[in-house]
């Protein structure tokens, strides 16, 4: 199986799966060309679920919402955290299901919760959730429909998610808020200085830092619980994260930098 990431043209990542019956020297093959020709980052994995990338990238986007619904952050605030302090595109968590589409991540997480195990760490930020629901009938689709989390016109007169209840807290104001946390600020400042970014983002009792904390912690641990069944070398898993989700640094280069 070749399962090259999209867009094929600027993404790098190819997972590859040796088949039960194919021979090694196929494989070999295969990654060289891909390697030498093509260009691209050949990672090696075990033919599960999502593969690599999906399967650690997905559940992050999902314990991202999750934590920030939990920890009462707003849209701005959880991808000013889970953004660039971490390593991650600036896109955050919010921005990105903007970007794919937040009806199509509603299909990706459902296909990967109907195949997984049942007691995968991922069936409990893969249900189904009320405020996506509402947003998707209302037309908020992301960047493709009329907006998303984020309105695509910043001056529009009205709010783009009329919502109330659990995902109230989420709702930016009518004009995007671009005041950053002082958690990001922080690491924004150790990166300039060649501090270590994650230790600012995860110091603190205030919501904020209870939020990088629950996401670092659960994202990396899910990512370690993945070796070997989805591939022997943790190497493996952070070159996937890097090349197919342009992260900075995998979760256990994540983990070795927390100490």
């Amino acid at each position: 199986i070749t399962h090259y990431f999209n867009p094929v043209r600027y993404m790098r990542l190819l997972e590859l799966v040796r088949g039960a019956d194919t021979e090694d020297s196929v494989i070999d093959r295969l990654a060289d060309f891909n390697d030498r020709v093509l260009g691209k980052g050949v990672v090696r994995c075990a033919d599960t679920p999502g593969f690599l990338g999906n399967r650690v990238g997905v559940f992050a986007l999902q314990v991202g919402i999750d934590e920030a619904m939990r920890n009462n952050l707003t849209v701005e605030q959880a991808d000013a955290l889970m953004g660039r302090p971490m390593g991650i595109p600036k896109t955050g968590i919010f921005g990105l299901y903007d970007l794919i589409g937040i009806d199509l991540m509603v299909d990706v997480v459902a296909s990967l919760r109907s195949i997984l195990p049942d007691g995968d760490a991922f069936h409990p930020v893969g249900g189904q959730n009320d405020m996506i629901t509402a947003m998707i009938a209302d037309g908020y689709t992301g960047d493709k429909g009329k907006g998303g989390f984020y309105l695509l016109d910043d001056d529009a007169a009205e709010m783009a998610r009329p919502l109330s209840g659990a995902g109230a807290a989420l709702l930016p104001p009518r004009a995007r808020d671009k005041t950053l946390p002082d958690a990001a600020i922080r690491a924004a400042d150790a990166t300039a200085t060649r501090g270590e970014p994650l230790h600012e983002i995860i110091s603190g009792n205030d919501d904020c830092a209870r939020f990088c904390r629950r996401v670092l912690g659960r994202v990396l641990a899910y990512a370690a619980s993945l070796v070997p069944e989805v591939t022997v070398s943790p190497q493996d898993i952070d070159d996937a994260m890097k090349l197919g989700f342009n992260w900075q640094r995998g979760p256990f280069e994540m983990i070795d930098a927390i100490g």
